[in-house]
């Protein structure tokens, strides 16, 4: 039957075949981005901060290797800020830079 499609009835067919593929797919992606339960349960979060186990460690001097065998992005799971703890206005400073 394809053989007695003239040149512009195959073009459209093949048009109509295309759209029809693509609404399919539009169609089921659609329904997997708002599928009612396929957003993952969340627990409350915590009522507080949770605690972060710090570890101490001597500082040694040694070689280190380096390897560098691709790309990529590195991110630190934890992050800290430290702040002073002393609260107020210096009025003077009673030592000179570079002594001992």
């Amino acid at each position: 039957m394809a053989n007695n499609l003239s040149g512009a009835a195959r073009h459209r067919r093949r048009i109509a075949v295309v759209g029809v593929a693509f609404a399919a797919l539009a169609g089921a992606g659609i329904y997997r981005y708002w599928a009612p339960g396929s957003e993952p349960t969340r627990a409350a979060p915590p009522a507080g901060r949770m605690a972060v186990l710090v570890s101490v460690a001597v500082a040694t001097r040694q070689d280190v290797p380096i390897h560098v065998t691709g790309l990529g992005t590195v991110q630190a799971s934890f992050t800290i800020a430290i702040h002073s703890q002393v609260d107020g206005i210096m009025q003077e400073v009673l030592f000179t830079e570079g002594s001992t």
